[in-house]
C-alpha cells in the first residue's frame, strides 16, 4: 500500500480551480471548502482514503471525483463488499458498481480468484466503498489484482460495520500513515435535520444522544428503554410488527411488500426447527418476519406453526 501511494496517478494533471465550477454546475451542488481541498488531493493522489461519519458529504465528494476523471476518459471501476452496498453506490453515482467478488472472478477450483497480478483488472481507478467491511484476505486479493498503473480510492467510516472475517483493514490503513487520508467532519445542513446522523456524531464524540422529541413531532430517532435483553427483544418485535406499520404505513410483513422482493437466483438453504425453540433474539425476529412468507403470500398468515422452515436469503 505504501509503494502504491508513492506513485503518480495514471491521468493527466487536472486544473482543480477550473474543474470545481464545472463540477458544481454539472452536479447541482456547492462544494464546501473541506470538499474542495479533498478533491484537490484526490485528483493528485494514486492512493487515497476518504473517511467520515454519516451526512458529511462523502457521496458528493466521490461523485465529483468520478465526474472529473470520467471527463478525462479515465476508466473507473466501482465495487463494495455487499450487494446492497454496491446497489446503493450505483444509485448515488450513476456508475455501475459490483460486489468485490464479481470483478475478481471467483475460481471455484482453487477457492481463490482468477484475477491477480498476472491477469489484473481493467481500470485506471478502482473505488472501494464501505471499506470498513472488507477483511484482510479480500483486500489482499483486490490489491494483487490492481494494475500497476491504476489508482486506488478507499471510502468508508471506521465507526461503521466492521468485517465479519479477520482484520480491520480500513482502520489499519488509516493508522499506518502510508496513504493520504481525507477526514470529512462537517455535517451538512440537509443532514443536520436527521436525528440518526446527529446522534451518531454525538455518540462518537462521547456525548449523550438528543432525545427531546415531543409526541406530536415525528422523528427518525427514538429511544426504547428495556430492563433486560428479553424485554428488549419483545420491544423490537413489537416495533417491527406493530409500531412501524402503524406510524409510517410501512408493513414489511405484508404480502404486497414481500411480493416486491427480488427472487433469489438459487434455492436458499433451509432449516426446520420447533417454533418453541426460536428463543434466540435474531431468530425470534426472523420468525415473525418470515410468518407471512411461510403461510403463503395469498393468506399472509402470521400465527406460527409447530415447526418453521426458515430460509436464509
Amino acid at each position: 500500500m505504501r509503494s502504491l501511494a508513492a506513485g503518480e496517478p495514471p491521468w493527466p494533471v487536472i486544473d482543480v480551480d477550473r474543474a470545481i465550477p464545472w463540477l458544481e454546475a454539472r452536479g447541482g451542488v456547492t462544494l464546501a471548502a473541506s470538499q474542495r481541498e479533498a478533491l484537490r488531493l484526490a485528483l493528485s493522489s494514486k492512493a487515497l482514503v476518504i473517511t467520515g461519519g454519516p451526512g458529511v458529504g462523502k457521496t458528493t465528494l466521490v461523485n465529483s471525483i468520478l465526474k472529473a476523471l470520467v471527463a478525462k476518459s479515465v476508466s473507473v471501476a466501482l465495487c463494495a463488499p455487499t450487494g446492497r452496498a454496491a446497489k446503493r453506490l450505483t444509485e448515488t453515482t450513476g456508475v455501475e458498481a459490483k460486489t468485490i467478488h464479481r470483478p475478481l472472478e471467483t475460481d471455484p477450483k482453487n477457492g481463490g480468484f482468477k484475477r491477480d497480478e498476472s491477469h489484473p483488472l481493467a481500470c485506471d481507478l478502482l473505488v472501494v466503498d464501505e471499506t470498513s467491511m472488507v477483511d484482510v484476505l479480500l483486500m489482499k486479493a483486490l490489491v494483487r489484482a490492481l494494475p500497476t498503473r491504476a489508482a486506488l480510492l478507499l471510502v468508508g467510516g471506521v465507526d461503521q460495520l466492521p468485517s465479519v472475517r479477520p482484520g480491520q483493514v480500513l482502520a489499519d490503513v488509516i493508522g499506518s500513515g502510508a496513504v493520504p487520508v481525507v477526514r470529512l467532519i462537517e455535517v451538512f445542513r440537509q443532514a443536520a435535520t436527521n436525528r440518526v446522523i446527529v446522534n451518531a456524531h454525538r455518540i462518537n464524540r462521547g456525548e449523550m444522544p438528543e432525545i427531546g422529541v415531543g409526541h406530536a413531532e415525528r422523528s427518525d430517532f427514538y429511544v426504547m428503554e428495556a430492563a433486560d435483553p428479553e424485554q428488549a427483544v419483545a420491544k423490537i418485535v413489537a416495533m417491527v410488527r406493530d409500531r412501524v406499520p402503524k406510524a409510517f404505513g410501512l408493513d414489511v410483513m405484508s404480502p404486497a411488500y414481500l411480493a416486491q422482493l427480488p427472487p433469489t437466483s438459487q434455492p436458499a438453504p433451509k432449516l426446520t426447527v420447533p417454533a418453541g425453540k426460536l428463543i434466540g433474539r435474531g431468530r425470534r425476529l426472523a420468525a415473525v418476519l418470515s410468518a407471512p412468507r411461510l403461510g403463503g403470500l395469498q393468506t399472509g398468515v402470521r400465527a406460527l406453526p409447530d415447526e418453521l422452515t426458515l430460509s436464509y436469503v
